[in-house]
């Protein structure tokens, strides 16, 4: 065995370096790794050639899935790839089926299957496709993401109001968001015409 690799006694998996750490509750099946600074705890269950690094994983199961940075909590991870995301259930677990996403994507409690995502989008309805979404530049270059959500919803950052109230209020929203959280005019237009062409065209 290289220096620097021990194997977990629950699964004889790989665990690399002195950094990262798996609880004596946690199983890590022998074709799976952990490394970088991971951390597994509360009867995490690491399964088919998985491999975790930089992650933090609670009481959640993996499966034939590679994790890089990021939180996943009470989710069951199957056939993905994570990086840099965040996964919790709260009374339900988040399920994520043979789908990639990166760059700050956070799922709560919803099953998610068969699509890929980037960027700091909030989903906590199931999906089997990709959401609709856009993502503006705001002063200094501060991204401002649009994402749809069902029932015709939609998300503005971490806000999740009707896509119609969007519409109805629009401005008004615009004398606040402009007028006291110094965004762009242009950006209350772009919001409503993507909302107006998502509630037009379902999918």
């Amino acid at each position: 065995m290289a220096e620097g690799v021990f194997r977990h006694r629950n699964g004889g998996g790989s665990i690399l370096g002195i950094e990262c750490s798996i609880g004596s509750d946690c199983f890590l099946s022998r074709d799976s790794v952990i490394s970088g600074k991971a951390h597994v705890s509360f009867m995490s269950q690491i399964h088919s050639g998985s491999m975790l690094h930089d992650a933090h994983v609670s009481a959640s199961g993996i499966s034939g899935s590679v994790i890089d940075g990021g939180h996943i909590s009470y989710a069951s991870v199957k056939d993905s790839s994570l990086e840099n995301v965040i996964v919790r259930g709260t009374y339900d677990p988040a399920r994520l089926e043979n789908v990639i996403l990166r760059n700050g994507v956070v799922a709560e409690s919803c099953w998610l299957r068969n699509f890929e995502l980037s960027g700091p989008h909030l989903l906590h309805a199931n999906w089997d496709r990709a959401p609709r979404h856009h993502s503006l530049k705001l002063e200094y270059g501060i991204p401002l993401v649009i994402t749809e959500c069902t029932e015709l919803r939609g998300h503005v950052g971490c806000e999740c109001r009707p896509m119609q109230t969007w519409l109805d209020r629009k401005e008004l929203l615009r004398r606040i968001f402009v007028g006291k959280r110094g965004w762009p005019s242009a950006a209350i237009d772009t919001i409503g015409a993507l909302f107006e062409g998502w509630k037009g065209s379902p999918r």
